[in-house]
């Protein structure tokens, strides 16, 4: 197993993604150590992906220069997942390529790295989902007309659920910033987010996505097509996922 040596006082990193967990995490260990501060403290971490290069970044910047700071890395490159890789001359995301707006760590490191934000190129491009026999809903470019083509299809009352699920789950996702500012740490994953949002929010740990989404109510249509189809994307995966993971991609793709 390589190491890479982080003992630099502002060391850089080549990319970074929208990994929301993996920053709610890493916040935990920074508090955890808040209380823990000594002299020159000697710090390892495993693995250099998203959690590892964070880690690092805050334990930086908590202890200063005088921390001893070792990454140990299996492979050559810092990053893990977030990837890109070319393709006939382009180069292209192969993970980690989504950051929401209210992943605030992620915003924090995109202006702290002095990335820009920039507008595609490309112009906006269509909904369509299709069954394996042929194309079940075909969007439209127009905002108006494809808002109604999904009311046509799905239904208001579906839609309004599953919009207003989304709103509480981000809300849920952005107590942790509050307790974090709080120097609330946590012993367990599951102490965490019972401390974001309750049992219920927990909860979601132990279903499946499609019986999280029929818990809140949710008809099979919108479930096998628009939510499937956003499992397909992201994960390769279907509506077995674990309700967590899915609830997660629904909150941050839909």
């Amino acid at each position: 197993m390589g190491v890479v040596d982080l003992t630099i006082p502002n060391p850089t990193y080549s990319r970074f993604g929208g990994s929301l967990f993996g920053a709610l995490f890493l916040a935990k260990q920074r508090t955890v150590c808040a209380g823990e501060r000594s002299s020159n403290p000697n710090i390892a971490i495993i693995g250099a992906g998203i959690g590892g290069s964070s880690s690092s970044h805050f334990l930086r910047e908590l202890f200063g220069p005088e921390a001893t700071i070792d990454v140990f890395e299996a492979s050559d490159r810092i990053g893990g997942r977030l990837n890109t890789m070319e393709i006939a001359g382009r180069r292209y995301e192969s993970g980690g390529s989504i950051i929401h707006p209210a992943n605030k760590y992620m915003g924090d490191f995109v202006k702290h790295l002095g990335f820009k934000k920039l507008k595609s190129s490309e112009p906006s491009s269509l909904l369509g989902i299709y069954n394996g026999e042929e194309f079940a809903f075909y969007g439209s470019r127009s905002k108006l007309v494809n808002d109604i083509k999904l009311i046509w299809r799905y239904g208001l009352i579906d839609l309004y659920t599953m919009d207003k699920f989304i709103t509480n789950m981000l809300k849920s996702f952005s107590n942790i910033y509050k307790l974090q500012e709080n120097h609330q740490a946590f012993n367990s994953v599951p102490e965490m987010l019972k401390a974001m949002g309750g049992e219920e929010f927990y909860g979601y740990t132990q279903l499946t996505t499609r019986q999280t989404l029929e818990k809140i109510g949710l008809k099979p249509l919108l479930i096998n097509e628009l939510v499937t189809a956003v499992m397909r994307v992201n994960y390769g995966q279907d509506v077995t996922l674990n309700g967590f993971a899915g609830k997660d991609q629904v909150d941050f793709t839909v």
